[in-house]
């Protein structure tokens, strides 16, 4: 398995799966429960379906929201960096399945699409 197709933590609940999170110079030289075993998924069965269908996958996402027991401490403000809002964490807060939170972009992505069309050199295939 490789350390970028594994998510997990030390209290998620199936134990079928573990692993022991290490530092990996340049990319994670501190990482989060660094040398603690942690349970979790293996998803390197997974990374090529993700390439192939062009889109985030936020079941695992939602999946380690649900079933972890620190709710409080599950996000943290890089997370809303990356996002570039809060609204994905209040989606997941609130229960929103990964279909409705993907069709609460459509309206902004049918806008950028737009935007984007005058600088494109190339034609769209969408």
């Amino acid at each position: 398995s490789s350390p970028f197709t594994i998510i997990g933590h030390p209290a998620y609940p199936d134990q079928k799966f573990s692993f022991t999170p290490h530092p990996i110079k340049g990319i994670a030289e501190n990482p989060p429960y660094e040398r603690t075993k942690c349970y979790g998924l293996d998803l390197e069965q997974f990374a090529a379906n993700i390439y192939k269908q062009g889109r985030i996958e936020l079941s695992w996402l939602i999946h380690m929201y649900d079933v972890l027991p620190d709710k409080a401490s599950f996000f943290n403000n890089f997370f809303e960096k990356l996002a570039g809002s809060p609204t994905l964490r209040k989606q997941i807060e609130a229960g929103v399945d990964a279909d409705e939170i993907r069709e609460s972009w459509q309206a902004d992505l049918k806008e950028f699409k737009t935007i984007r069309r005058k600088y494109l050199l190339y034609p769209d295939f969408e």
